[in-house]
């Protein structure tokens, strides 16, 4: 069973925690992605939910008091080994001329597919000082979704493999100067989790790559990205050692991408959520390539 229990909140007013879920429907060529992240000691919590499709990107942005994964019309209930991911309300889809509401509803089960893992097997006592102020915590976890979505009158059953993210910290989104958050699944057996985080001070990689019914700790990774002219990614090339010493090369190319702009004192982030496509041993993944960057 899933034993979900709210951490105990730490002392600073911006500590966090959040759960975030994403999956792709390959036949479909439908994406979503949605988080909910609860501040206690503000009384307040935070959600989006995004969808997106070849002639379409739509989503909300909602905020709430008190505690609880519900927000916005959206919803987290743990299930089983699982979670049940639903969503009653609208989405704006974004177009040339301003925002179009869409009615929408999402009635899923997301069920893992490897152990969870915690990023604290790739990162030292640095690696965690210097990761402080985004969410010291961090469990991975990729799985299936299976249910149904509606998209302005329109239901369809979607099947889709995609991450689950479990944070908990100070979370402050104009702290680091740069962070990615990659992952993709080429199938049940096999995907990748990858983040790197920039400061000031320096960097911090952590991971997984699962393969054979096993998931490695990431010991070393680049990314080579190359961007847009509206400053996103556009195409990315990673070069990962896992804990056994293997190396893993993998490049990516985005689809589409939604952008979540953050600001607060004065500084101001854009989180670029992407679909992106992998090439990994010849094989065709897909997964959420996640950038932000401070502007």
């Amino acid at each position: 069973m899933n034993g979900f229990e709210p951490r105990e909140p730490g002392e600073h007013e911006d500590w966090s925690e959040s759960l975030y879920f994403n999956f792709h429907d390959r036949e479909a060529d439908l994406t979503a992605f949605m988080r909910i992240g609860m501040r206690p000691n503000r009384g307040s919590k935070e959600a989006f939910l995004f969808m997106m499709s070849p002639d379409m990107v739509c989503g909300m942005r909602a905020g709430g008091a008190g505690g609880g994964l519900e927000a916005g019309g959206l919803s987290f209930r743990p299930e089983g080994e699982g979670w049940r991911l639903t969503f009653s309300g609208q989405l704006a889809s974004v177009t040339e001329d301003g925002p179009i509401p869409i009615d929408a509803e999402m009635d899923v089960l997301w069920t893992p597919l490897n152990e969870e893992f915690d990023y604290r097997r790739c990162v030292s006592a640095e690696g965690e000082r210097l990761a402080a102020a985004v969410a010291t915590e961090h469990r991975e976890q990729y799985g299936e979704a299976v249910g149904k979505v509606s998209l302005g009158g329109g239901s369809r059953r979607v099947r889709g493999l995609g991450e689950r993210d479990h944070s908990w910290g100070v979370r402050d989104w104009n702290a680091p100067k740069e962070w990615m958050w990659i992952n993709c699944q080429l199938d049940r057996r096999t995907a990748f989790n990858l983040t790197r985080l920039v400061v000031d001070e320096g960097e911090v990689v952590a991971g997984f790559v699962h393969r054979d019914g096993r998931s490695l700790a990431v010991r070393r990774a680049t990314v080579e990205t190359r961007y847009n002219a509206k400053g996103g990614p556009q195409s990315f090339e990673i070069d990962i050692a896992d804990e056994e010493g293997k190396r893993h090369l993998i490049s990516g190319s985005v689809l589409r991408e939604a952008v979540l702009p953050f600001e607060k004192d004065g500084a101001r982030s854009l989180l670029f959520e992407t679909l992106a496509e992998y090439d990994w041993r010849g094989k065709k993944g897909y997964g959420i390539a996640e950038y932000l960057l401070r502007l």
